[in-house]
């Protein structure tokens, strides 16, 4: 049985969106054949890596791919 694109999207998404962290609120996602790709830009590799974990036990996903974008990030500021 295929897992239907939308339903894995809006899972992922609404896990994001409803996120403590309001900076995940900012990431959308792309689910192809288990494969689910995030996009967005984040202030930091913490909260990318969140984003990752946040939707990393959605049914139908076997693989996350991160393309998120770290901007703003001042190491050791």
């Amino acid at each position: 049985m295929r897992t239907d694109v939308n339903d894995v999207t809006q899972i992922a998404e609404g896990r994001l969106r409803t996120s403590p962290h309001w900076d995940l609120r900012n990431v959308s996602c792309e689910y192809d054949d288990g494969m689910l790709i995030l996009h967005g830009r984040l202030g930091s590799y913490y909260h990318k890596q969140l984003a990752q974990e946040t939707v990393a036990g959605v049914e139908g996903v076997v693989q996350v791919v991160n393309e998120i974008e770290v901007v703003d990030h001042q190491p050791g500021g």
